[in-house]
C-alpha cells in the first residue's frame, strides 16, 4: 500500500497549558517546527530550550498521529479494494452466459414458435395492473394454517 501522508497535525486541549507558557515567538517557531517534522520527516534545530523541550514532547504525538493514520488509512484502502472486488463479481455472475445469451442463430421461426405457444403476454402489461386484492376469508386462512401446521393460529 501506498504511504499516504497524514494531511495536518493535531494539537490537543491537554498540551494547551503547557503551550500557554510560551512567548508568541517561541508558539510560532514551535509551530512551524512542528509542521516541518510533520510534513517532512525533518528535525527541526530550534534555538530556544523551552521551545525545544516543548517539540521533544509533542514529537511523539504527531509520530503516533501519523502512524495511527497511516494504519486507518491503510485499512480503508484495503476494504475499498475488497468490495470493489466483491462487486465485480456480482456483476460478473449477473451477466448472462453463452447459454442464456441470444445469438444470431435464433431464426423467426423459434420466435413464432415462443409467440404461438403463448409467450406474448411477455410483452403485455404486468399482471398486477388492474387487478384489485381480495383478503382470503377466514376459513381460508384457517384451512391454511391447519395445512401449513401453524397450530394455535386463531383467523
Amino acid at each position: 500500500m501506498a504511504n499516504k501522508t497524514c494531511p495536518g497535525m493535531l494539537l490537543y486541549y491537554d498540551d494547551m497549558e503547557s503551550l500557554y507558557r510560551l512567548e508568541d515567538a517561541q508558539l510560532g517557531a514551535l509551530i512551524r517546527a512542528m509542521a516541518r517534522y510533520g510534513r517532512e520527516g525533518v528535525m527541526p534545530k530550534l534555538e530556544d530550550p523551552m521551545t525545544e523541550m516543548a517539540f521533544s514532547m509533542l514529537r511523539f504525538k504527531l509520530d503516533r498521529d501519523r502512524a495511527h493514520y497511516a494504519e486507518v488509512s491503510d485499512r480503508r484502502s484495503r476494504a475499498a479494494q475488497k468490495s470493489h472486488m466483491q462487486r465485480g463479481q456480482q456483476m460478473q455472475q449477473m451477466q448472462p452466459t453463452e447459454t442464456e445469451t441470444v445469438t444470431e442463430t435464433e431464426s423467426e421461426t423459434e420466435k413464432e414458435t415462443e409467440t404461438e405457444a403463448g409467450t406474448e403476454a411477455v410483452n403485455a402489461a404486468p399482471r398486477w395492473e388492474g387487478a384489485s386484492f381480495s383478503p382470503p376469508a377466514p376459513e381460508e386462512v384457517r384451512d391454511y394454517a391447519a395445512e401449513m401446521g401453524y397450530a394455535g393460529f386463531n383467523a
